[in-house]
């Protein structure tokens, strides 16, 4: 069996999930990358290449079959090259009776004295948290550079010097050498995973399964199977334990257990489900039969008009700091306002006049209706009006007066209603009440990678023509959540 540091990648990314290495073995058919997948993929091969022209000559060694490579880098350390671009190393073992041959390489291989230090280029701010401990989402980077290293000792008989990750923010983390015994671990579940006659469960999870390139696959057959793990509230660790207990669809928890009994049922880790059991029950029993449950009337003041207020965002991963490109406000009601965006131009202080654009527009509705709730979906707003008054300040408190009338709509929605579907994200509710869109691709990373493509475009027609797509993805979003707020005023009655 052949293994690569691919396949690392595949277990881990976009998170931890055993049933990827499974379907990729079985060709399943998976979905073509995302555009902004392919952004990322594009800034990561820029952030190498910027960081491959400050290392003086090299040896490339990215062209030919991975055993052309593998001994183009043998000949390359015999003659102790100063830098190797893209090398391949390559080793025979036996993990669990199965005889594998392993293929892996790094960035770039650095001569230091009789030794190399093995370097990977990777597009993100920190490998680590504030505790000093590799975050989790970068675990396969720590694999996959201990799998070179591992192959690096089986062939030379000594380890590498050191172990560096270059990031984002040009500055070089060092990952300790635990002797590939992670790495290892990581190709022994692959090779069970590859070796299984049945399809293994796995429950399916928004965060979990967003950017897989299995996700079609994987969610279709969770909704045909009316799969437990829909269910609002139940996590991984519970859609295990109740699948372990032949309680495999959201048809069959209510008739399995009593409120109180559920409260005491433990997931795969010991802990008990607790409070959360009212409304799992809640919310299987909505999907199960098709229909909304009305848990209380929703909290919302009345008034005769709302903003609705969106924005669209560059995480950190992509930029030098997290920054909003488009703030998008518009009033709704009795009066109709006029779609008032802000968007960040592609000049330096582009971002810093959006800001203060966007405060002015909220300013002249403040003027004309007094204080009026500022109506959004989740955190993302209130998080960032403090992050940008940290950065840029509020000399006139519009930004605050701002946030003393927000209302958001997702913890009202949860309180209020059990809805059939699997969660309560804008884009799962608007399709729950039937919201029609008129654009056929859309959401939020779309329209990151649409922006980027903008800022690159030196056609001036074609940039605006991008930035308009953006504007009206914008403008469905606030149309979406005023029509998801009358849906909540209709059912307050």
């Amino acid at each position: 069996m052949q293994l690569t540091s691919k396949d690392i990648t595949s277990l881990h990314k976009p998170s931890e999930c055993s049933l990827r290495i499974y379907l990729g073995s079985k060709g399943t058919p998976k979905s073509e990358p995302a555009s902004l997948e392919k952004l990322i993929n594009k800034f990561a091969k820029q952030h190498e290449q910027n960081h491959l022209r400050t290392l003086g000559n090299f040896m490339d060694l990215r062209e030919g079959s991975l055993d052309q490579r593998y001994q183009e880098t043998g000949y390359a350390i015999t003659d102790k090259e100063e830098i190797l671009y893209q090398p391949i190393l390559y080793a025979k073992t036996v993990i669990d009776k199965t005889e594998i041959e392993i293929y892996g390489g790094a960035d770039f291989f650095i001569s230091e004295k009789d030794n190399y230090i093995i370097r990977d280029c990777k597009m993100i701010k920190n490998l680590r948290n504030n505790k000093g401990k590799i975050k989790k989402e970068h675990l396969n980077i720590e694999l996959q550079i201990t799998l070179c290293a591992w192959l690096f000792e089986q062939n030379y008989k000594i380890e590498p010097s050191e172990l560096q990750i270059f990031t984002k923010s040009n500055q070089i983390e060092k990952i300790p050498y635990d002797g590939g015994e992670k790495a290892l671990i990581a190709l022994k579940e692959i090779i069970r995973m590859r070796t299984l006659k049945k399809t293994p469960y796995s429950p399916v999870g928004v965060s979990k399964c967003g950017q897989c390139e299995f996700h079609n696959h994987c969610w279709t057959n969770a909704q045909e199977k009316h799969d437990i793990a829909l269910v609002y509230e139940v996590d991984q660790s519970l859609a295990i334990a109740l699948h372990n207990k032949k309680i495999k669809t959201y048809d069959e928890i209510e008739n399995a257990f009593t409120v109180e009994e559920l409260a005491e049922f433990k997931n795969i880790n010991g802990a008990r489900v607790g409070k959360k059991a009212e409304s799992i029950l809640r919310n299987a029993k909505a999907m199960a039969e098709d229909t909304e449950i009305i848990i209380q009337s929703p909290e919302i003041p009345i008034h005769d008009n709302y903003v609705m207020f969106d924005l669209e965002g560059i995480p950190s991963n992509l930029a030098d700091e997290e920054m909003i490109y488009l703030w998008g406000i518009q009033v709704y009601g009795k009066i109709k306002g006029e779609f008032l965006p802000s968007v960040a131009s592609f000049k330096d202080d582009g971002d810093e006049i959006a800001w203060e654009d966007f405060l002015n527009n909220a300013n002249k509705i403040f003027k004309k209706f007094g204080d009026i709730p500022f109506v959004h979906w989740a955190s993302y707003e209130k998080t960032q009006l403090n992050r940008y008054i940290e950065r840029y300040g509020d000399n006139k408190g519009i930004a605050e007066r701002i946030k003393r009338n927000l209302l958001d709509l997702l913890p009202v929605t949860k309180k209020s209603i059990a809805i059939p579907r699997e969660g309560y994200s804008i884009k799962v509710v608007e399709k729950h009440i039937g919201f029609k869109r008129t654009l056929d691709e859309y959401g939020g990373d779309w329209a990151i990678a649409k922006y980027f493509e903008a800022k690159v475009n030196n056609d001036f027609t074609r940039q605006k023509q991008l930035i308009d797509e953006i504007l009206l993805y914008n403008h469905e979003d606030l149309d979406s959540t005023w029509a998801v707020l009358e849906w909540l005023l209709e059912r307050k009655k």
